[in-house]
């Protein structure tokens, strides 16, 4: 079905969701359902247009992750490389952002045959993860990259790599943009509230649409889901925050809100 005045800039982030696909257009993020367009990419759309040159969009692509129901849309960021992936949670409506290195295409694998323990090298203590996480049985989706020079690349979860080496994992939210009557009432922003658990988490902040990050500190969290007050000082309408690992340590955030 033809659909008037909306178009697909790059065919690679098509991905089906069942009864609807999604896909980058030429001024949002959209879901096709078979009778009309939505956008989607309300959360990212300013950041994604403004820093994604139009003369490079077909580079773009995009990974669906159905067990989690995220797609992954991969585009060139400032320049001609695949450089920034858009996390989207389609269950949750919900969008993250993460920055990647010269990728240049990726897709998603179901493993055909299962991996037993005689298999595996080492031993059980050293191998990160659970064995489930391991991906040790029939049927596992595997989602897989690959760069410039030829590298395919596992997308995980992992907080070290095979070799046991920490990886500074990292997560920016979107732009929050304090309206103009609570500017002027308050005038300055003294604090945020996070949700979070885990061990620890180091958390920054920006606001200029994340050109330049000031560090507000450490977070030493707990193993249940708690809200803490994070101290800032913040002069303006828009904020940024980003969430970082303390030496590896695994942590989650789920919410954010202002004072």
């Amino acid at each position: 079905r033809a659909v008037p005045d909306t178009g697909c800039s790059a065919p690679r982030t098509i991905c089906s969701l069942d009864n609807s696909h999604v896909f980058l257009g030429e001024d949002d993020v959209y879901l096709f359902n078979g009778q009309g367009v939505t956008g989607i990419g309300k959360q990212i759309r300013r950041e994604l247009f403004s820093g994604m040159p139009r003369a490079h969009r077909l580079r773009a692509f995009a990974v669906l992750n159905r067990d989690e129901s995220l797609y992954s849309l991969y585009v060139p960021y400032g320049g001609a490389s695949v450089s920034k992936v858009y996390i989207y949670d389609y269950q949750r409506d919900h969008w993250t952002t993460d920055e990647v290195s010269d990728l240049t295409c990726g897709g998603a694998l179901e493993l055909g045959q299962a991996v037993t323990i005689d298999q595996l090298t080492g031993t059980i203590d050293a191998l990160p993860g659970t064995i489930d996480e391991l991906g040790g049985y029939e049927g596992r989706i595997v989602r897989a990259v690959g760069s410039g020079a030829g590298a395919i690349t596992e997308c995980d979860g992992f907080a070290v790599t095979d070799l046991g080496s920490a990886i500074d994992a990292r997560v920016e939210t979107k732009d929050f943009t304090f309206d103009a009557e609570y500017v002027d009432r308050y005038k300055r922003i003294t604090t945020v509230m996070v949700e979070a658990r885990g061990a620890s988490v180091m958390v920054d902040v920006s606001v200029d649409q994340g050109a330049t990050w000031v560090a507000l500190g450490t977070l030493t969290l707990a193993p249940a889901w708690a809200r803490q007050e994070i101290p800032v000082d913040i002069a303006g309408r828009t904020v940024r925050l980003r969430f970082r690992s303390a030496s590896g340590s695994a942590w989650r955030v789920r919410s954010f809100r202002r004072p």
